[in-house]
Order: C-alpha cells, then structure tokens, then sequence
C-alpha cells in the first residue's frame, strides 16, 4: 500500500479494518514512520501505541533496529502490550525511494501486525508430532541457526517452547 501510495497512508484504516476482520488472532495493525507509532487500527483500543519509538524503547528496539538493518521482517514477544495483555509483534521494515523515479531506496518506518500470543498458539500452530523442521535458507538443514544469521525467518531471538500435556505421559521401558 505505502509502496503503491508513494508513502501516503490516507487508506490505511480501510485496508487495515478489512485485514483484521479476515484473521481473528490479530489484534492491531500499526505504521511507525521513522520507527515511531503513526498510525494504529483499531484506533479506540490502541491510541496509547501512538508516538511509541521502536528504535528507542529498551523493550522492543532489538529485533525493530533489526528489522531496519536486515531489511527483513522480524518476529518479537511475546511480550506485555502497552494497552494490555501478551503479544508477538511482525514487523515489516519499509524502505521507499525519496522521490517518484528514483532507485536508491531509504528507510520510510515500519508496518506492524500484532497478534494475541494465546489465540495464535491455539488457533495456528499445530502441535502435533511433526518431523524435524527444515529452516528456509539453510539447504534443508535440520538444526537452527546461528541467532546472528541473517538466513534465519524470522531474524530475531532464539525461540525455545516448552510443551506439557494435559494427561500424564506412560513410556515403556
């Protein structure tokens, strides 16, 4: 939209009411201009988002200066939402040119979807006994990637999950 736009952001409400009314987990979509909160949707629940520098914010700057330096989207959180309750955060660096017609790209802020930590887990991943997972860049290899390495989606922390069951589990030996 931004790209389409030349970075105007007069259709962001639209566009953003329709995306979170097709993905119930979501919980706002924002644009940080300059890596500062611009825009936020739905406005009523999320005002308080606005003017938040990522960049800044001991919290959040981590993976957000990542996110700029990579030029890749990154995932953070979970973590404790400014308006309340536990969140993971994609956020889409965006770089435009300065002007109409030229190539050299720079740094315009970030798109950012956020999600309820516990309704994605539960409506999204499937905990069921997978294969080992195969990491996107890696030519198939099974064992994670170094944190600092640029191939590994999303480039931010180390993500260990810790799984119990709700029966006890009987091994055989």
């Amino acid at each position: 939209m931004l790209v389409l736009q030349d970075g105007k952001t007069d259709k962001f409400e639209q566009l953003a009411e329709g995306i979170i009314k097709a993905n119930a987990e979501i919980i706002n979509i924002n644009l940080a201009k300059d890596g500062i909160v611009s825009n936020v949707f739905p406005y009523v629940t999320n005002s308080q988002a606005l003017g938040h520098n990522l960049l800044r914010a001991e919290d959040r700057k981590q993976e957000a200066i990542l996110a700029k330096e990579s030029r890749k989207m990154t995932l953070s959180g979970p973590f404790d939402l400014l308006q309340g309750g536990t969140g993971l955060a994609f956020r889409q660096p965006i770089f435009l040119p300065r002007s109409p017609g030229e190539r050299e790209k720079t740094f315009w802020g970030f798109c950012i979807v956020t999600y309820h930590f516990l309704q994605i887990l539960t409506t999204r991943v499937d905990f069921g006994i997978l294969p080992p997972p195969a990491f996107p860049g890696r030519s198939g290899a099974r064992t994670p990637p170094a944190a600092s390495d640029p191939s590994c989606w999303p480039p931010a922390r180390r993500w260990t999950a810790q799984l119990s069951g709700k029966k006890p589990l009987h091994c055989k030996t």
